[in-house]
């Protein structure tokens, strides 16, 4: 049975440890998850795709599984639906989606295919302290809450600071140095590779990209980066090869060398102090 205390804060409402299944593309999100589920004293087993998590779902039983919603191969939603189907040994396991956004409409889709709640990113421990002990101790279960509605780039911070520093005060601080240099390289890669051309020649492979680099954006609270970034990959998740761009996607493409920049030097001059 799940530890569940009766008293207590939400963070204290787990009284032991709990087996997690971690599905997540992005190594970075990944790693840092489950660097929070360990120090909460959890155990983990980790999934790069949902064709392994579908495997590992069926090879033993898990008290909760996280689950990203864009992945290659097989998408969360789908693998959801694969996990719920039959009589495997997660069949009824809690599956809570773990993503950068989700739109309201794709919430009855999520729900269709088996996922119990949503939370977004970036995700803090003192969150998905208490989202576990929500999901998992049935006394103290609330339903989730809507989405945000999506926020307007000018209104947003640079660095949202106290997301930087809830992460660094989670992972401490060697392992939050090396998570934003790991950031910062994969990051300039990445933002090089998203291009007007590339938009129109490979539309799927430029929003996929897009969205990896939002995913981990968010994570280390590059607000404005994380937004632009998702606006990209919404515009070009259904476009067709082959076709130009409309103006608003092509003006954040260009605008993305300059983003980055700035929000490469707010990362790298934040006061220590913050972790």
């Amino acid at each position: 049975a799940v530890p569940c205390s009766a008293e207590g804060g939400p963070a204290q409402r787990l009284s032991g440890a709990i087996e997690v299944l971690v599905v997540e593309d992005n190594d970075i999100n990944r790693v840092v998850l489950c660097e929070m589920l360990r120090r909460a004293g959890h155990r983990i087993a980790e999934a790069r795709d949902g064709v392994e998590a579908v495997e590992k779902a069926a090879e033993r039983r898990y008290d909760v599984i996280l689950i990203d919603l864009n992945m290659p191969r097989m998408n969360g939603v789908d693998a959801t639906g694969a996990i719920r189907a039959g009589a495997g040994p997660n069949h009824k396991t809690p599956i809570i989606a773990v993503t950068a956004n989700v739109l309201p409409e794709a919430r009855n889709q999520l729900e269709a295919a088996g996922v119990c709640r949503v939370i977004s990113k970036p995700i803090t421990r003192k969150m998905l302290d208490q989202v576990l002990a929500e999901e998992l101790c049935p006394r103290l279960r609330q339903p989730s809450p809507p989405a945000p509605a999506p926020a307007a780039l000018t209104g947003l911070p640079l660095v949202q600071d106290e997301t930087r520093a809830e992460l660094a005060q989670s992972l401490g601080p060697e392992m939050m140095a090396q998570t934003l240099q790991r950031f910062l390289s994969e990051g300039a890669a990445m933002i090089a590779a998203l291009t007007p051309a590339s938009a129109q020649d490979q539309p799927a492979d430029t929003a996929a990209l897009a969205h990896k680099c939002a995913g981990s954006a968010a994570l280390l609270g590059a607000e404005r980066l994380h937004h632009q970034l998702k606006m990209i990959e919404g515009a070009l998740r259904m476009a067709t090869p082959g076709t130009a761009p409309d103006a608003a996607t092509l003006a954040a493409l260009d605008g993305l060398a300059a983003l980055w920049s700035e929000t490469r030097t707010a990362l790298e001059t934040a006061p220590a102090s913050q972790g």
